[in-house]
């Protein structure tokens, strides 16, 4: 299919057995109480957690809060069925997960729009960030991406981009969840901090409400424009 150009494509990176191994060293590392400093690599922290996701080793939840022992079923608001259920959320993306690791919602508390989803064999993912306009100064903090173990969790299929089912990285549990492991995240760790969009919050809220598929909502271009133009 065609990739929306609003999408951001993965940053590229190395692929193989080496970045799996290293990432499995991490994972290995963060759910032993006993290891105080995950272990060192060459490889961006975003790619391990992506290998991890991406080869269902666990599930990943960013939060700026790092005392987290078990996770509990909270209500969530979405325009979408799916988003808008009492659970646990979590993501099969690393990239996605940071961003909610490091985005400060205490001093950003307005409508933020973000998506992760994947299509096709071998798997092509894109992704999507925008904050509103009335944001002053860097929204980003640090913050931990909590590793959770896959049991128990549904995952969100959804008819977008006019090209049938995409699989988005979204997943649900009912249940309390306890993390097999966090990692401590910054925001030099998100690679698409300098790629996040502006917004309006009445304009986005309202188109929303007249078409809650429409996602992400955009302004379309000015004649002669192109997206990016």
């Amino acid at each position: 299919m065609m990739t929306p150009d609003w999408m951001l494509p993965r940053p590229p990176c190395v692929d193989g057995p080496e970045v799996d191994a290293a990432a499995d060293a991490l994972l290995a590392a963060v759910a032993d109480p006993r290891i105080t400093e995950p272990p060192g690599s060459p490889y961006p922290l975003w790619r391990l957690l992506c290998s991890l996701g991406d080869r269902g080793r666990v599930l990943l939840h960013g939060s700026t809060t790092g005392s987290i022992t078990e996770l509990e079923p909270r209500s969530a608001e979405d325009v979408l069925e799916f988003g808008a259920q009492r659970g646990v959320y979590a993501s099969s993306d690393g990239i996605w997960a940071l961003y909610f690791a490091v985005l400060d919602r205490s001093r950003y508390p307005y409508l933020h729009l973000n998506s992760c989803v994947e299509w096709g064999d071998p798997p092509q993912r894109g992704y999507f960030f925008s904050l509103d306009r009335r944001r002053v100064g860097e929204p980003w903090t640090s913050g931990w991406v909590y590793l959770l173990p896959t049991d128990g969790f549904s995952r969100q299929v959804l008819d977008v981009l006019g090209a049938g089912p995409v699989r988005s990285a979204q997943w649900v549990s009912h249940q309390p969840v306890r993390p097999l492991g966090r990692v401590a995240v910054g925001p030099e760790d998100f690679p698409f901090r300098d790629r996040v969009r502006s917004h309006d919050d009445a304009v986005v809220g309202a188109r929303a409400a007249a078409d809650p598929e429409g996602f992400p909502w955009l302004d379309p271009p000015a004649p002669g424009r192109t997206e990016h133009g």
